[in-house]
């Protein structure tokens, strides 16, 4: 039978850890929500019948590297990867595993694909009457 976590030290424990990391394998997300009780994910419904996942990084690439882990664990479709302002930005390596898309920044290797708003043109259209030109 098997003990309760605390029964097995702090020194076994660090091993199974970095041994864990040496491999690449991390946490299954479900599993830890089941541990815990909780998801610590806010759901927003979006259009045809998808969930869409939120995260906030602030910037921090190690943050932005396990969201998008996170994510692709979950077995996302897809990744919408934006920034608050337009910028050039390396995006995470685990971003090009998945469909993804960047508005609002342009990703150093052009993948994926970036969406950039055009603001002078949008706005001159709205503020503008329209032409007898079409």
């Amino acid at each position: 039978m098997f003990g309760s976590r605390a029964d097995i030290s702090a020194a076994t424990g660090l091993r199974i850890r970095e041994a864990a990391e040496q491999l690449g394998l991390r946490l299954n997300a479900a599993a830890r929500e089941l541990r815990r009780s909780r998801t610590a994910v806010i759901g927003c419904r979006g259009g045809a019948e998808h969930l869409v996942l939120t995260d906030d990084s602030g910037g921090d690439p190690d943050k932005e590297n396990a969201a998008v882990a996170e994510l692709l664990d979950r077995r996302v479709d897809g990744i919408i990867y934006a920034t608050m302002s337009l910028r050039l930005v390396r995006v995470p390596s685990g971003l090009h595993r998945t469909a993804a898309v960047a508005p609002n920044c342009l990703p150093e290797d052009d993948s994926p694909t970036a969406a950039i708003p055009h603001d002078r043109a949008g706005t001159r259209l709205l503020l503008l009457p329209e032409s007898p030109h079409g």
